[in-house]
């Protein structure tokens, strides 16, 4: 195996400590599905911010709860991914992650280190 791909999966996330510890003495990197896990090891990801998720969804919960009715609601989509790079991660696994990806990181999404 030269790379695991780690899906949206609580199951998952919740291992993926373990996960992460077990591959880097593999020397093979982690590529999650979402940001918050690679604050847990995971090398980098392009994907929907789990906050923001959680914000909309909320916005969702709130109209339900003052009686507007979910049939009427139109279909709410995440359509613009976050880059999110793990840095000491990718160090340790001997990888050099292209200048673009750090900028977009920076500017746009999140650096872990």
């Amino acid at each position: 195996v030269q790379v695991v791909y780690a899906p949206q999966n609580n199951d998952v996330a919740s291992a993926m400590k373990t996960l992460v510890s077990v591959t880097n003495k593999a020397k093979v990197p982690v590529f999650p599905a979402v940001d918050t896990m690679v604050k847990d090891g995971g090398v980098a990801t392009l994907s929907v911010n789990q906050f923001n998720l959680g914000k909309t969804s909320g916005v969702i919960a709130g109209k339900v709860l003052k009686g507007k009715k979910t049939s009427t609601y139109p279909l709410t989509f995440i359509t613009k991914g976050e880059m999110t790079v793990n840095t000491t991660e990718a160090k340790l696994l001997g990888i050099k992650l292209p200048a673009s990806v750090l900028h977009e990181a920076k500017t746009k999404g999140e650096i872990f280190k």
